[in-house]
């Protein structure tokens, strides 16, 4: 195995071809553009050298001895250390054929011999910055995610502090900025070159920008969720649940919860509130997953139903688990313990909820069943001083 070029700086490119004069021109030629390059002349040898040191991208030519390209390719992707490394195919291979059996197995582009120069380090910048685009983009999407995790915490235990929101606010401001002035623009460029692969990145990029505008947004109100005095208006339930479940959401996706709101009224239904009902909800959300996660349930669900009445809106947070046992349910209903009490311990729990609740002129209630999962059930009123409400008590 061949290894020239600049060990400190630049990319680290592994070049597989069995044709020896080809490999010393794209050594050469790679190594002049300030890239490490190692060469192998097999398959076999180019899995070796990934798995001793991954490389930063590959070219990989198809008709090789033994073992051929589309092999190799098929083998890198299937190797987690190894799959997000970019693979370029460069082959004397031009049948159209050829080349969708190339992207079908995982590669990102396609060059036919003889190339020209230019193309191909056009090609592997283009790639290589690609790459580094999203590695950016999972750093920024795992701090975020591991924020919104420990405010989550923070909000359970009745603690949040100013300054996390504030940092956290610049943090998804910033990156909103560099999707935006960056990452964006530079796949927009590579759209019409592509064979699709572009299209679905930007589609995800897309997405993620997205999320961190709604995510800035959202974190703007976060600060009055801690108020103690907060006045009470006439809020959207709607909007109160979204806020909440989108707090907790990325906790549902990892453990594979499904959550979905059911209602058969239209949106907006307001009820008499204030900010402190994201609190509420966002608590026995979390408290579900946790509920949920610890029990080996093929398809683990979280049910937010909405019932309108004449002068009440009651919400029921009903989950499929194991259902709650008679002496703890009735330590629950007097507010003195939690349903997870000495396993999450988090300090805020019912007796927390039922205060907010009260302080707006609601109700909270709790039915459960062993082995028929359990629904605590939020009633609020509709005006200051409701006179009947239309729902079951």
């Amino acid at each position: 195995m061949n290894d020239v070029g600049n060990n400190e700086g630049g990319s680290h490119i592994l070049v597989v071809d069995d044709n020896v004069g080809d490999l010393n021109l794209l050594e050469r030629m790679l190594a002049g553009s300030g890239y490490r390059v190692r060469s192998v002349e097999s398959g076999e040898a180019a899995l070796e050298a990934c798995e001793a040191e991954p490389p930063d991208l590959i070219l990989l030519d198809i008709d090789l001895p033994n073992m051929n390209g589309y092999e190799v390719c098929k083998y890198v992707k299937s190797n987690p250390a190894l799959k997000d490394i970019p693979i370029i195919f460069i082959s004397g291979l031009s049948d159209t054929k050829e080349k969708v059996e190339a992207f079908k197995c995982g590669g990102v582009d396609y060059l036919t011999k003889p190339f020209h120069i230019e193309e191909l380090c056009s090609r592997v910048a283009t790639h290589l910055e690609l790459k580094h685009n999203r590695q950016t983009i999972a750093l920024y999407v795992d701090q975020l995610q591991t924020t919104i995790t420990d405010m989550a915490a923070l909000f359970e235990t009745g603690t949040l502090v100013a300054s996390v929101v504030h940092d956290t606010k610049k943090f998804t401001s910033a990156m909103t900025m560099l999707l935006e002035s960056m990452i964006i623009p530079c796949l927009k460029e590579k759209l019409d070159e592509s064979e699709g692969w572009v299209k679905e990145l930007l589609f995800d990029v897309s997405e993620v920008h997205s999320s961190s505008i709604h995510c800035t947004d959202f974190l703007e109100s976060l600060l009055s969720i801690n108020r103690k005095n907060e006045e009470v208006e006439s809020v959207d339930i709607f909007k109160i649940v979204n806020q909440a479940m989108g707090l907790v959401s990325y906790n549902m996706m990892q453990d594979g919860i499904e959550c979905k709101i059911e209602s058969d009224r239209e949106k907006p239904v307001m009820v008499m509130g204030n900010s402190q009902l994201i609190r509420v909800f966002m608590n026995l959300l979390v408290n579900a997953v946790d509920v949920l996660k610890k029990q080996e349930i093929s398809t683990p669900k979280i049910t937010i139903k909405i019932e309108e009445g004449k002068e009440w809106v009651q919400i029921s947070v009903i989950d499929n688990g194991p259902g709650i046992n008679g002496d703890v349910l009735t330590g629950i209903r007097k507010g003195l313990v939690l349903s997870t009490k000495g396993k999450s311990g988090n300090g805020f729990g019912v007796s927390g909820l039922t205060k907010i609740v009260n302080g707006l002129n609601g109700r909270v209630e709790i039915e459960s069943e062993v082995g028929k999962g359990a629904a605590f059930i939020i009633t609020l009123a509709k005006s200051p001083f409701p006179v009947d409400s239309g729902l079951s008590k």
